[in-house]
Formats: structure tokens, C-alpha cells, sequence
């Protein structure tokens, strides 16, 4: 019988940069891992949040390509040292400052008409 350890790293793709997951893909665009129980796939190394923190991909904030939203191909980086543990108006301030969010976590665009 495989352990939880030998299922995660079977999904995970290592390069010079980010560790993608491989596995199943929340809609928000997130890696999803069973085991132990249903988690992000980046919390099963880092662990789970602090009381009101949640995990920053500093990978994100350093690409100028990045799409952001659920087509950001950094929510998929497992990398432990592209994670920070930091506040939620932290990380919306990182991510909206770059400028780049052109879509809701659900995927839908945002629009001339659709926002304020």
C-alpha cells in the first residue's frame, strides 16, 4: 500500500522553477490532494494556515506573463519556498497591484460593464 507521500509526489512535475501539480485541479484553478483528508495541494507540504493567513505564490508576483485568476498557472506550484504565509488583503493587494486580474476565482472576465 502506497503512503500519502509516494500518491502527492507521483503528481508532481519538478522544473528549475515551479513544482507543478499534475493531479486533479480544483475549478479555481488550485491542485486538490486526498490524503490525509481533502486539501490544496500545496498545503500537504507547508502545512495548513495559520489562524487568518493563507498562502501567497511568490512565483505569481514575480511573473509579468501570469493571466492570474483560475487560468494562473502558478496555483498549481507546490514549491515550498514560492509560498508565503501572509494575510488575505495581503495577497489581494500583491495580486491586484500587478494588474493582471482579469477575472473572478470563478472565471468570469470582468468587464467595463460588469465592474465599478
Amino acid at each position: 500500500m502506497t503512503t500519502a507521500e509516494e500518491r502527492f509526489w507521483k503528481f508532481v512535475h519538478k522544473t528549475e522553477g515551479c513544482w507543478e501539480w499534475t493531479g486533479s485541479i480544483k475549478p479555481n484553478g488550485y491542485g486538490l490532494f486526498w490524503g490525509p483528508g481533502k486539501m490544496q495541494a500545496h498545503h500537504f507540504l507547508i502545512g495548513h494556515p495559520p489562524e487568518g493567513y493563507e498562502a501567497d505564490h511568490i512565483c505569481h508576483n514575480a511573473s509579468k506573463e501570469c493571466p492570474g485568476g483560475a487560468g494562473c498557472w502558478h496555483r498549481r506550484c507546490v514549491r515550498p519556498d514560492h509560498l508565503e504565509w501572509v494575510t488575505k488583503s495581503v495577497n489581494l493587494h500583491r495580486g491586484m497591484s500587478r494588474n493582471l486580474v482579469t477575472q473572478c476565482l470563478r472565471g468570469h472576465l470582468y468587464t467595463a460593464d460588469n465592474t465599478l
